[in-house]
């Protein structure tokens, strides 16, 4: 299942294990999502940006929570 935000694929999928195996088998795919997107996906309509957001250090991260009011205060 893929969460997406106005058609637009996001963040996390959610898959079985004996899928992520056998994506990650693909050798003629560059890429993990090039590997997914050939299998049939259900998706799951959300009405939170934040899951298009590409989070690739610990720094976005928390830049993505505090803009979107997600931090708890302390």
């Amino acid at each position: 299942m893929i969460p997406r935000y106005q058609k637009t694929p996001g963040h996390p999928v959610l898959l079985p294990y004996h899928c992520l195996n056998m994506a990650t088998k693909q050798t003629h795919c560059r890429s993990m999502q090039q590997a997914l997107r050939k299998g049939q996906w259900q998706y799951l309509d959300l009405d939170q940006s934040a899951i298009t957001a590409d989070i690739d250090t610990p720094e976005i991260y928390l830049t993505l929570l505090a803009t979107e009011n997600l931090l708890a205060s302390t």
